[in-house]
């Protein structure tokens, strides 16, 4: 039986997101091997996944550059390396990023009719294949959003998209005193890894990740973990 999963890294294309860009790049084969891995010796699952990397910066600081969209490749780790490998951090040295308008945009993706033959460009229908967006960033958001499609929007129209296209974020963010990621870890089955900063400057959370992701034992076994709870994030929507 296959178990059919779109899924994207979203990740924080600003200068200090290097490190992090690092590590996944070099733990990527693990999580891909866990990702395949059965979760039960009594029930053998078979994703049938599909996958690309996205890039976000500061709308409208960066023009038309903000945003950089992938294909999604279907079954083809050679080829989801690629679009990890091609990522390269610049810009940034302020927060907050346009988090918010990244997300509203690829919840705004389209999808395929019921049971049509995929298309690299949009999502699976909804009730083909679950949907995953992984965020990785050190850096607060703006609120409301700016790009035109959202402009004006708040989180709560992240929240309502997310909902109606059956998103699950699964998010690697700063445990920001403000509480921006609560709200976002309140939609939907949504996942927060708070990421602590360290020390009191405006670095701080930047420090935060790179030691979360340099500490090269203790990724594996967040990576390992991610692979695991994208396999059980795997039942599609009915409707």
């Amino acid at each position: 039986m296959q178990h059919p999963v779109d899924f994207m890294f979203l990740m924080d294309g600003t200068g200090s997101m290097q490190p992090c860009m690092d590590a996944l790049k070099r733990n990527i084969d693990i999580f891909l091997e866990e990702l395949m891995r059965p979760q039960s010796s009594m029930v053998k699952k078979q994703l049938d996944w599909r996958a690309k990397v996205v890039t976000y910066r500061d709308h409208p600081e960066d023009g038309d550059d903000w945003f950089d969209d992938n294909p999604f490749v279907h079954k083809d780790g050679a080829a989801l390396k690629e679009q990890l490998n091609k990522l390269e951090a610049w810009g940034g040295g302020d927060e907050p990023e346009s988090l918010l308008d990244a997300l509203h945009k690829v919840a705004s993706i389209e999808q395929t009719n019921k049971s049509e033959e995929a298309d690299p460009s949009k999502w699976r229908h909804r009730s083909d294949a679950s949907r995953v967006v992984i965020v990785f960033t050190d850096a607060t958001y703006h609120e409301p959003m700016t790009y035109p499609e959202g402009a004006g929007g708040t989180v709560e129209d992240v929240r309502n998209i997310c909902l109606s296209s059956n998103i699950m974020l699964l998010l690697y963010a700063p445990d920001d005193d403000a509480g921006q990621y609560e709200q976002l870890a309140s939609i939907n089955k949504a996942q927060w890894n708070p990421i602590p900063g360290i020390g009191d400057d405006e670095e701080k959370f930047a420090n935060g990740l790179k030691a979360y992701t340099g500490n090269q034992e203790n990724f594996r076994k967040v990576i390992e973990a991610l692979a695991r709870t994208l396999s059980i994030a795997i039942t599609p929507s009915v409707v």
